[in-house]
């Protein structure tokens, strides 16, 4: 007697796990298709840093002091700072908006350029460290409006771009406004509580 049964069992076994082995084929080649989704951190814009040239200084091609001279900034005057790399800066206008190195004035050595601070809060007394100008406008291309000698004292605050702006020792209102004018800041150190007479402090 033939077993057919059987046969016809065994026939629909191995379609069932042909289909089978198909069907997960099918599905991982559909999964290796996905594309895949990777995170990336978005660049970093950079905004730059206005700072000041502590003296007269170069501005260079390139990030080296042997290249090509292609500017110069006076002592006190802003840049806007980024991309520093190898202590050098890239330096633009200060009101530049679009800042990429194709649009540079150049680069300078970052131990030349210090950060724009905000307005001080409080005004303190100084004196003069050597004869000083005072200046209309915090800039050294401004008209001079007064002088200061070695040893004199002002109230010195709202330090801006590298200049204080200088009053009357004796005021006790102060208003950016009503400042005698500018004094290039290096040119003024703190005065000690029992300050000198400007004799002394020659």
């Amino acid at each position: 007697m033939r077993n057919y049964p059987l046969k016809a069992t065994l026939l629909v076994s191995v379609i069932w796990a042909a289909l089978y082995f198909a069907s997960c084929a099918s599905q991982k080649a559909e999964v290796s298709q996905e594309p895949r989704i990777t995170q990336e951190e978005p660049p970093q814009e950079e905004t730059g840093q206005l700072m000041y040239a502590l003296s007269p200084t170069k501005i260079r091609e390139a990030r080296t002091k042997e290249s090509k001279v292609v500017g110069k900034l006076n002592g006190g005057q802003r840049v806007k700072a980024a991309f520093l790399q190898d202590e050098w800066y890239a330096v633009f206008n200060p009101d530049e908006t679009d800042l990429s190195e194709e649009n540079a004035l150049g680069y300078v050595h970052a131990s030349r350029l210090k950060p724009v601070e905000e307005p001080s809060e409080g005004v303190k007394l100084k004196y003069a460290v050597s004869r000083a100008n005072i200046r209309e406008k915090p800039s050294k291309a401004s008209k001079i409006v007064g002088k200061l000698q070695i040893g004199e004292r002002v109230k010195a605050g709202f330090l801006k771009n590298g200049w204080y702006a200088v009053f009357d020792p004796d005021e006790t209102e102060f208003s950016e406004d009503e400042a005698l004018g500018y004094v290039f800041a290096p040119l003024l150190k703190d005065a000690p509580e029992e300050a000198a007479s400007p004799t002394d402090a020659r």
